[in-house]
């Protein structure tokens, strides 16, 4: 998590079972660092975003994001504060220091919007808004880039040519899947840190990690491998009553 202008962004990508900890990782790190850079959260159907510790800002692009409780009634705390724009300059100027800004495109053809996202954030002139450093966070990322047999080519290889840009443009990416082999291997080439967690499979080209440790591990505990070893702990985070189609996005 330590920012340095001569090394710019980092990324990680997060492996493990269901329920292992992969998103209360994910918010985790946001938490931590939110303070100092843009935290930028993929908004997803799911709400998972409502655990977050912290402060939260939801933005919604050409599209209108929806919370209903576990009982089906609109959220009125959450759906009132969305914050509606219609650019990624927009997005970008909507953002905060100190929260976890939440962002949702269309579910409908969400990867294009992330295509394009990515570079505008690439070419974007970075004093311009709260901090030069930004950090994406995505859940499920087998979405985005998903394998070769599960998606687009075209829209997979514009991504990963996104992500060869995003250390020197100081953006970071932590993202996350159950596993590896699930996301495209033009992807997992451009990512250098790796966080196992219970249940996640240890790859061929892994040297440092074994699979029985990680089959060892208790949940709430993962084992960083990159240009460093460690063991850490997942934080602890609430659990919110909300249902799995928490969310609904209209338009876009």
């Amino acid at each position: 998590m330590e920012k340095d202008l001569a090394h710019g962004g980092k990324d990680c990508l997060i492996t493990g079972k269901p329920d292992s900890g992969k998103t209360g990782l994910l918010l985790g790190i946001a938490f931590r660092i939110c303070e100092f850079e843009i935290c930028i959260f993929r908004g997803a159907k799911y709400g998972h975003e409502l655990r977050f510790p912290g402060r939260i800002k939801t933005i919604a692009y050409n599209c209108n994001p929806l919370f209903y409780d576990e009982n089906g009634i609109p959220i009125d705390e959450i759906n009132k504060k969305i914050k509606y724009v219609e650019t990624f300059d927009d997005i970008l100027n909507s953002c905060e220091l100190g929260k976890l800004n939440v962002l949702y495109f269309p579910f409908k053809n969400e990867r294009k919007y992330w295509v394009a996202f990515g570079e505008f954030l690439i070419e974007r002139f970075p004093g311009r808004y709260a901090s030069n450093y930004i950090s994406l966070f995505i859940d499920e990322v087998e979405d985005i880039i998903p394998a070769p047999e599960e998606g687009s080519a075209k829209d997979v290889r514009a991504f990963t040519n996104n992500l060869k840009e995003f250390r020197k443009t100081l953006i970071s990416f932590y993202v996350n899947t159950q596993q590896a082999s699930d996301i495209h291997w033009l992807a997992k080439g451009k990512i250098r840190y790796r966080i196992y967690l219970r249940g996640a499979f240890i790859p061929k080209s892994e040297h440092r990690v074994i699979q029985a440790a990680v089959d060892n591990l208790p949940i709430g505990r993962g084992i960083v491998a990159g240009s460093f070893f460690r063991i850490l702990r997942v934080p602890k985070l609430r659990d919110e009553e909300i249902d799995s189609s928490a969310t609904e996005v209209k338009g876009g």
